[in-house]
């Protein structure tokens, strides 16, 4: 038989079972092509000084994995267990299950999301606890669980992935769930701790970083859109540019997102599958760069670095988003949630600046300084300075 006590004898220490939480948060939101259909998630803003690692199957099965100051507390709940409030004759929470939790974290237990609207009580079935100050997890000393069922409590099929941490069973599970082909050592390296780069995302996901899944991606989350839309100056809702343009390399150009100064930015080249376009953005004070060798580049550098117009008149780090992470000092946690929410790479100001320092440099030389329609000379000047590009 298994159960939270069998359970509660081969999970890893809080800091371990956070880190692989968050694994398999960045991977699925990396996998998956729908972020509202990923079953593993991570809020590091659950609530003031808590996270939270959420599951959901879709099917009525889900569990959380809160981190408080207090100690973390694990609740699972298997829809079809014998031990679900719905299947006692009163609606209660089984005996002994959550009998024991301490008092410093039994009021995470309250928190609405954990209830249906036609329970009084948890919505649970198992239920583990680590106080802080504990070297072991703990459970309910007193749980009669029922006779005749190898997993009496769900606890078995909850948490699989969380006993069980080697890459070929989590590549397994995402095989089997997203049916397709997920390729081991991309698994292997984020299950590590490593940072997803572009080519491990493209390596689980090919089309995760196409520009058609990116702008679905934004469309399907609000506190994405609405940043990109303010401080990210990346408005995908504003696509109609000020004036026409034209490359001397002869490339098209497709107006993709605006920013309130009335700027806009450009995918060039022609859409083809499996191929990146470069991000051109033009302001109007009749200035223009690239930004970024694909839209992938360009929502990465708007959420990492809002303040990436300053790289190109000459700031550098400390200077550079300074001034913004006074005015937002929680951008680091913001800035993570919503690289993992579009399924993005995480990267450092110093990548990005890097990257649209080296990108911007081609404008010129590259033919990707624009001019009016039916005119020779560009009718843009260069945002990058000349004493920049040294930086």
């Amino acid at each position: 038989m298994s159960t939270v006590r069998e359970i509660a004898a081969l999970l890893p220490a809080p800091s371990e079972l956070r880190a692989h939480l968050r694994a398999l948060a960045v991977l699925e939101a990396a996998i998956c092509d729908d972020p509202e259909f990923c079953q593993y998630t991570f809020d590091t803003a659950w609530g003031p000084g808590e996270e939270a690692a959420l599951m959901d199957n879709g099917s009525g099965d889900d569990f959380s994995v809160l981190f408080t100051p207090a100690g973390v507390l694990i609740r699972g709940f298997d829809h079809e267990s014998e031990m679900s409030p719905y299947g006692t004759e009163d609606d209660q929470v089984w005996p002994g299950v959550m009998d024991d939790v301490p008092a410093s974290l039994r009021p995470l237990l309250d928190e609405p999301a954990f209830y249906d609207d036609d329970l009084d009580t948890p919505r649970i079935t198992a239920c583990l606890w680590w106080e802080t100050g504990d070297t072991a997890w703990r459970t309910g000393s007193a749980i009669a669980f029922p006779d005749g069922n190898e997993d009496p409590d769900g606890s078995g099929f909850l948490f699989r992935l969380l006993v069980d941490r080697s890459p070929d069973t989590v590549r397994a599970h995402f095989e089997d769930y997203y049916e397709r082909p997920v390729p081991v050592d991309a698994v292997r390296d984020v299950l590590a701790g490593h940072a997803l780069t572009a080519a491990t995302a493209l390596a689980l996901n090919p089309a995760a970083l196409a520009d058609d899944a990116l702008l679905q991606r934004i469309a399907a989350q609000p506190e994405a859109a609405a940043f990109l839309a303010g401080d990210g100056e990346f408005d995908v809702a504003r696509t109609d540019p000020i004036e026409s343009i034209v490359l001397p390399n002869g490339f098209p150009v497709e107006p993709v997102a605006g920013c309130n100064a009335g700027g806009t930015h450009y995918l060039c080249g022609p859409a083809l599958p499996g191929s990146a376009r470069p991000v051109l953005y033009t302001d109007s004070e009749g200035r223009a760069s690239l930004i970024a060798e694909s839209l992938a580049e360009a929502l990465t550098l708007a959420v990492v670095l809002p303040s990436w117009h300053d790289a190109l008149s000459g700031f550098r780090p400390p200077a550079l988003n300074a001034d913004y992470l006074e005015d937002h000092p929680d951008h680091p946690a913001v800035r993570d949630r919503l690289l993992a929410a579009l399924g993005l790479p995480q990267a450092t100001e110093r990548q990005v600046l890097d990257r649209l320092l080296t990108t911007a440099a081609r404008t010129v030389p590259d033919g990707f300084l624009p001019r009016a329609p039916d005119e020779e000379e560009p009718a843009f000047e260069p945002l990058l300075r000349p004493s920049a590009s040294a930086g």
